[in-house]
């Protein structure tokens, strides 16, 4: 982090020609992310068919872009951004006679995050309508991180339980803090694309990314660190306006 707030001063200080052609904005918009691995059926084993779906949120940034030349702009952001995944699996339920009962179960890993992207963004053309092309590195902090799935019954007990990612039943109960800790930050590559158009005195801008995590959330890994991974890869698309 340190490393990358010395980085930004000093390439704030080269272009100190172009302070005035620094340009601030603010987009909002959608997240629909997913996760890389399948953590209930690594850690109960008690599942026939497990898939993972897209899991909707909500990101906000507020931005600043410094030019580098005609095309070539250096962006940096603060951004909320919600992540995570949905898993979609079919439990074997215990205690149920002779014949298998399956449930269908499905769970949704919560993420906020405070992310710090820094990107190079390159114009294609000049024009009433930009298009542009964008890639770099976000750093992000950990606000919260909850477990979210449906309740189920057990035939031959007379209580409603919600399955943990540990295993451990939960009473009446839908939504909880993840169990263990989690990693307080991630690291993820960012690209996409922008279309941009001026409108008045502000430019309107499209945006659309894709973040490819890198770190694994949980700092605790059970059967000596060979179970799945908990990553997300997440698409952003919103709408800002620069001035």
């Amino acid at each position: 982090m340190k490393r990358m707030i010395t980085f930004l001063f000093a390439l704030m200080i080269t272009t100190a020609p172009t302070i005035g052609q620094l340009q601030w904005g603010a987009r909002a918009g959608l997240s629909l992310s997913t996760v890389e691995n399948n953590t209930l059926y690594h850690q109960l084993h008690s599942t026939s068919e497990s898939s993972t779906a897209l899991l909707p949120g909500l990101n906000a940034a507020l931005m600043l872009k410094i030019p580098l030349s005609n095309r070539l702009s250096l962006i940096t952001e603060a951004q909320y951004l919600q992540k995570g995944g949905r898993i979609q699996e079919r439990f074997l339920l215990p205690n149920t006679g002779t014949q298998p009962v399956f449930e269908d179960f499905e769970t949704d890993y919560k993420v906020a995050t405070i992310e710090l992207p820094v990107l190079l963004h390159y114009a294609l053309i000049d024009g009433p309508w930009k298009p542009g092309l964008f890639a770099g590195f976000s750093y992000g902090r950990i606000l919260s991180h909850r477990l979210e799935g449906d309740q189920m019954y057990l035939p031959d007990q007379d209580q409603i339980f919600l399955l943990a990612a540990d295993g451990i039943p939960f009473k009446d109960q839908a939504s909880m803090p993840l169990r263990g800790e989690f990693e307080p930050q991630d690291w993820s590559l960012v690209t996409g694309l922008s279309l941009s158009r001026s409108i008045g005195q502000h430019e309107w801008v499209f945006d659309a990314r894709y973040l490819h995590d890198f770190t694994d959330w949980r700092t605790e890994k059970g059967n000596g660190g060979e179970e799945a991974q908990l990553r997300s890869r997440t698409l952003v698309f919103s709408v800002g306006m620069w001035w």
